[in-house]
């Protein structure tokens, strides 16, 4: 049995990687330490756990694939669960934060250590890239199996030191309008039947009618946030192509502003915050995978499966 410690800095794709790795590599489990990204409203369950069990069809719970916080684990539970998870499989892929838990000796390398992997990091294309790279190669020394570059090109393989490239596909960076509705508490007041709309751009409504109308028009499969009070911008966004419309403040519009997003299939999403605090977390949400979108899948396996094909010959899969 082998294993592998996909790691990465924050929102780098991660998942997006182990996924593509279950679906091209055979007989493959999942793993991951600690959990970061927490379902709403169910305490300590995982969400890349839930995802991968699903996909990979593992006959373990969600806790046992994904321990929990800091303070929920120890090295010897790691081990006992990583040997239970593996137990039979050719590969364990493992999912884990470059730096998270570093304090409390959970860190990538230090679980890379104590399970006996390799590192294989993987690194969002953007600015400074290169150079974080060339720090990790060098930090990570004879841990590391490889680079891996998110959003990039084919061109990028000549780069010294990269394992593989996955391209940008923006089909998987947007999220949707019923997303937003789970993660925020979100009421939904219409427009039940679009909730499954992808949103790809994220606007506030804070101006003059007028103003907003022209700045709607420019982008499509938008999301509207704006205060419960501005019926006049809520009825200017229903007009436009919109995903769906974020009613800030608690404020329930009038009867006739939901009777048209209800006949456009626009939802409207009611929620308590102000505006710039609702806008803040909504830019925090991350893109997630669908494990019924067999669509989606497809896509993720051919474009993982270069990288899967070099991983599987360096360990002699």
């Amino acid at each position: 049995m082998k294993s592998i410690i996909v790691a990465g800095r924050n929102r780098c794709g991660r998942t997006l990687l182990s996924v593509g790795m279950a679906l091209n590599l055979q007989d493959v489990s999942y793993f991951k330490p600690l959990f970061i990204k927490k379902i709403w409203g169910k305490r300590g369950i995982d969400e890349d756990a839930k995802i991968m069990k699903n996909i990979l069809e593992l006959p373990f719970s969600e806790t046992e694939i994904c321990l929990g916080t800091e303070q929920d684990v120890t090295n010897d539970k790691i081990k006992s669960c990583f040997k239970k998870v593996s137990k039979d499989k050719r590969l364990t892929v493992i999912e884990s934060d470059i730096f998270y838990g570093y304090k409390e000796g959970f860190s990538a390398l230090h679980i890379a250590h104590l399970l006996e992997g390799k590192i294989l990091l993987l690194i969002e294309k953007k600015d400074g890239w290169e150079d974080e790279a060339g720090f990790f190669s060098e930090r990570l020394n004879n841990t590391l199996l490889g680079i891996v570059l998110n959003k990039g090109e084919e061109s990028d393989l000549k780069k010294e030191g990269l394992l593989g490239v996955i391209p940008y596909e923006g089909n998987l960076s947007t999220i949707s309008a019923n997303q937003i509705a789970e993660e925020l508490y979100a009421t939904i007041l219409a427009g039940d039947d679009g909730l499954e709309k992808v949103i790809e751009n994220i606007l506030v409504g804070a101006m003059t009618v007028e103003h907003a109308t022209k700045y709607f028009l420019q982008e499509k499969n938008k999301c509207i946030i704006t205060g419960g009070d501005r019926e006049d911008i809520i009825m200017s966004a229903l007009s436009t192509s919109t995903s769906c419309v974020v009613i800030t403040g608690d404020i329930v519009p009038s009867i006739s502003v939901i009777e048209k997003a209800e006949r456009k299939r626009i939802p409207l999403l009611s929620v308590s915050w102000d505006t710039f605090t609702t806008a803040e977390k909504i830019e925090a949400i991350v893109p997630r995978i669908r494990p019924e979108n067999k669509e989606m899948l497809a896509r993720i396996k051919e474009m993982t499966k270069p990288t899967a094909d070099k991983i599987a010959s360096l360990l002699s899969l």
